[in-house]
């Protein structure tokens, strides 16, 4: 289930200045083990910690482009294609797995209209591209956001899944009153949920910066539905390989066209994590450490390889049993993995550097 923040929560953590090491952040999902649901971990390089909380929580806006990507189809945002820097032949084939589907859904209010641009879906992860359009002498900018937004279903319930927004960087001239937002979403369970309605909402649109006062644009309530429609399109592979000069065994490799997720066998340990209290205030806390190597390419059948690029996800023990070592790491990604063409999986050990590469055919 998705954490929800109040205004004074989301501002006290955009004016922190505690700045966590990349060794850090990776621990911010590690509870996903032993609380029983997964925490959404944002990673993006070009961004500080605090831009990262800010967009998981308000949806990270996306000024709208006039791109160079090409779609092949109308199933296809041309935004989408060049962000996930897909193919035409890809395209084709994520429509044919029904990876990609056909989806509408759209409302309007105080003027402004959010439409449901695309998504893609698979057993684990999902992808939200939404175009917001306001009237044409309203800006539209970076610091525009939602007072309150989210996904939910039919009967009102919410997700058993986490959620958040990605930053993207422009491209080209922006339309001053038109701009975009993705999410990812990822699921805490495999579960089928074929042919379930859902529901995304959104209220209050704004204006939010650290340097300015919170301002209103449009007071309105925006609430859109559609039918989840898609097929499995993960491949797992079971490698049960021990890395080299490590006490860390790669157990599964699992690959979606959007996602990676693999299963160690590690044996636990803690280690002291710095994060802030709801006042504010610097803490540690004693948290289980990850596997010190992280997956960092693909081997293509060509020879050649392809960077994994890791986003928003979970990471953690996948039972509260003290004697259970099996560790997961489940991430989203901003490109299309073509699972028929990967023939190993490459890792790099954090602190001494060294390289494994495991083959998964």
């Amino acid at each position: 289930m998705a954490k929800k923040y109040s205004k004074h929560d989301m501002v006290r953590i955009l004016k922190s200045e505690i700045e966590p090491p990349e060794a850090v952040t990776r621990q911010i999902g590690a509870a996903f083990g032993q609380i029983g649901e997964t925490e959404t971990v944002r990673r993006r390089k070009s961004r500080g910690l605090r831009w990262q909380v800010a967009a998981a929580l308000m949806g990270a806006v996306i000024l709208g482009t006039v791109t160079v990507g090409t779609a092949a189809s109308l199933l296809w945002n041309p935004n989408v294609v060049e962000h996930f820097e897909v193919d035409e032949t890809q395209q084709k084939l994520l429509e044919e797995k029904k990876v990609v589907v056909p989806v509408q859904a759209s409302a309007t209010d105080s003027g402004v209209t959010i439409s449901l641009e695309q998504t893609l879906a698979t057993e684990k992860f999902m992808y939200l591209y939404f175009k917001i359009t306001a009237p044409e002498d309203m800006k539209l900018s970076e610091d525009t956001c939602f007072e309150n937004c989210g996904l939910r279903w039919e009967d009102g319930s919410e997700l058993d899944a986490s959620y958040g927004g990605v930053t993207q960087e422009k491209t080209a001239e922006t339309a001053d009153n038109v701009c975009y937002m993705e999410w990812f979403v990822e699921w805490i369970d495999k579960e089928d949920r074929n042919g379930r309605k859902m529901c995304a909402y959104f209220e209050g649109l704004e204006e939010a910066s650290i340097e300015s006062p919170v301002k209103t644009l449009a007071d309105g309530n925006w609430e859109m539905s559609w039918t989840l429609d898609y097929e499995p399109s993960e491949e797992t592979f079971t490698v049960n390989r021990r890395l080299e000069h490590s006490d860390i065994t790669v157990k599964e490799i699992t690959i979606s066209p959007i996602s990676f997720e693999i299963t160690y066998d590690w044996k636990r340990q803690k280690q002291p994590v710095k994060s802030v209290d709801p006042d504010g205030n610097p803490e540690i806390s004693m948290e289980y450490a990850p596997p010190s190597v992280q997956y960092t390419k693909c081997r293509m059948r060509d020879g050649s390889t392809m960077d994994i690029r890791q986003g928003g996800g979970s990471m953690g023990y996948i039972s509260n049993d003290e004697k259970d070592t099996t560790y997961m790491e489940s991430f989203d990604s901003d490109r299309v993995y073509p699972i028929e063409d990967i023939v190993a999986v490459i890792f790099e050990d954090i602190n001494t550097k060294e390289v494994y590469e495991i083959p998964i055919r």
